[in-house]
């Protein structure tokens, strides 16, 4: 295979899972590399984001300090990630990453949260590895319908 193909669809994967998913199959990779490179380009995004989004944060907090808070926004979206993140913390932001939220956004939200980039980092990697291997099967059975 051609290593472009490889990094279309880690490079994907880094922004959203199912789309390279696609991608995957269309390349008619085998399932070890879809799970290789869905796994890692999800968590080339994980770690990218989680360390710009930490530095962003530190940023604003210092800044915080010099001007008042402002209100946030009453966003839908917003109440429903919240009552996901009251009820089952990082946990269920992880699970719902890869497939629902994009690595990226699911990121900044464990940041925005105040988690730990370790502890970020596991949960994500734990949840894109489970993630990626349901897809690698899903994806192996979509190439077998396909010829």
């Amino acid at each position: 295979m051609d290593i472009l193909e490889y990094l279309s669809v880690a490079g994907l994967a880094a922004l959203k899972v199912l789309p390279a998913l696609m991608l995957a199959v269309a390349h008619k990779l085998n399932p070890l590399e879809i799970f290789l490179t869905l796994f890692l380009g999800g968590m080339l995004g994980v770690t990218g984001f989680a360390f710009f989004a930490s530095r962003l944060r530190a940023w604003r907090k210092a800044r915080r300090k010099q001007k008042p808070r402002v209100k946030p926004y009453n966003i839908k979206r917003m109440r429903r990630i919240m009552r996901i993140w009251n009820r089952w913390g990082l946990l269920g932001i992880a699970f719902l990453t890869p497939p629902m939220i994009s690595p990226p956004f699911g990121t900044i939200i464990a940041v925005a949260f105040g988690e730990k980039f370790t502890r970020i980092m596991v949960y994500m990697a734990v949840s894109m590895a489970a993630w990626a291997g349901l897809l690698a099967i899903l994806g192996k059975q979509i190439l077998i319908l396909i010829e």
